[in-house]
């Protein structure tokens, strides 16, 4: 029989990542006795793919949070408790726990946040009618889990045509989440958007950035600042707009981990184009515009359908009369 002491210290203990956020090491641990029996204890761990490269070692905290002055290597660890007799399953909810800190890696891999597209359209994809109407193509349940995505982001993002068009506020204004409102990002490469907008004269209230191209006209750069507006500047991409991917590996250098885009089409074109867009939100109505509505993306230079950007579907649900469907990038 294997020693019964194993089970009450490891239910009191709980493993805990102590290398630095600063050192990119992140470790998302689940922790408890399980399958109790006379011979057996039974302890589940955890491990996201990123702790696996980047977290070298753990330390084991015992009763009444009193920490053990020892200080080991992961797998070291994971050694010893095994030589104690106690069963180690590393990579239990692997795939959860990495959705989980999907934002968090993006940045600490690939210097950006994780992005994801919303949009409302109907059957036909069609975001608003040739005269440019789009409140409101969804109904009110879609719109307030819309809500919820903005306060689950750290940003929300749009494009000048966008800011324009709907003089959005950009903020969450569901009951109890309204102080989870996020950044409001617009990006105006020449410095159009009016000052009387919004996103600028609530930029006091709202944290409120600007990208922009490099270079643009000093006073009105300035107007923007003294409203309130952080401008970040950024080359421009080939189409003469600012290079997206600049302006993404900018918002993650501010420590931005998650984006929320809606719109409007020339910016979901421009991040899809660029592979960007990580995860699709789409809200879809029970309704047909036709050809002449405006698509959620403009045309983005696919001439094979090898081209095309494809997603792979991650749920379906329905949304009042509506259904919203989240889709990954299969890149």
């Amino acid at each position: 029989m294997r020693s019964s002491f194993i089970v009450p210290i490891c239910a009191a203990c709980v493993l805990s990542c102590v290398t630095p956020v600063t050192r990119a090491a992140h470790l998302a641990l689940g922790f408890r006795v399980g399958e109790v029996t006379q011979t057996a204890a039974i302890v589940w761990t955890c491990v996201t793919a990123s702790a696996a490269r980047n977290a070298d070692g753990v330390r084991i905290v015992g009763r009444a949070g009193k920490r053990i002055d020892e200080y080991v290597p992961l797998d070291v660890s994971v050694a010893r408790l095994e030589r104690a007799g106690i069963e180690v399953l590393t990579g239990v909810g692997t795939a959860a726990a990495t959705e989980v800190n999907a934002g968090y890696l993006r940045r600490v891999e690939d210097g950006r946040p994780l992005v994801t597209l919303k949009v409302a359209t109907t059957l036909d994809g069609r975001i608003a009618t040739h005269a440019g109407e789009s409140r409101w193509i969804t109904g009110e349940v879609a719109r307030g889990w819309a809500h919820f995505l903005r306060a689950s982001h750290d940003a929300v993002m749009v494009g000048l045509g966008t800011a324009i068009a709907d003089d959005p506020r950009l903020t969450c204004r569901l009951p109890g989440l309204e102080d989870r409102s996020p950044i409001r990002v617009v990006v105006d490469g020449r410095l159009r958007l009016p000052l009387t907008s919004q996103i600028v004269a609530g930029a006091r209230e709202t944290p409120s950035w600007m990208v922009t191209l490099a270079g643009g006209e000093a006073r009105r750069r300035d107007a923007y600042i003294e409203s309130g507006v952080e401008m970040i500047e950024v080359k421009a991409g080939a189409d003469d707009n600012p290079d997206m991917g600049l302006a993404l590996a900018a918002l993650g250098d501010r420590g931005l981990t998650r984006v929320l885009v809606e719109g409007g089409g020339k910016l979901a074109a421009a991040l899809l184009k660029a592979r960007l867009v990580d995860r699709l939100a789409w809200f879809r109505s029970p309704d047909i515009m036709g050809g002449d509505g405006v698509p959620v993306a403009e045309a983005f230079g696919v001439d094979a359908l090898t081209d095309m950007v494809t997603f792979t579907r991650l749920s379906i649900v329905e949304a009042g009369d509506d259904i919203l469907e989240t889709y990954a990038f299969c890149g």
